[in-house]
C-alpha cells in the first residue's frame, strides 16, 4: 500500500492539510506509519 505525507494526501483528496490534520486529531484518519523523523505517513 502506498504511503503519503499529510500534504500529499490532502492534495490527492482535494482538501487542505489542516483538514487532514483535523481528521487525524478526531480519529477519522490515522497514520499508517511514522517516518524516522516522526512524520505521519
Amino acid at each position: 500500500m502506498a504511503k503519503y505525507t499529510t500534504g500529499e494526501a490532502a492534495k490527492l483528496c482535494g482538501v487542505t492539510v489542516r483538514t487532514v490534520q483535523y481528521y487525524d486529531t478526531r480519529g477519522i484518519l490515522t497514520p499508517s506509519a511514522l517516518s524516522e523523523g516522526g512524520r505521519r505517513l
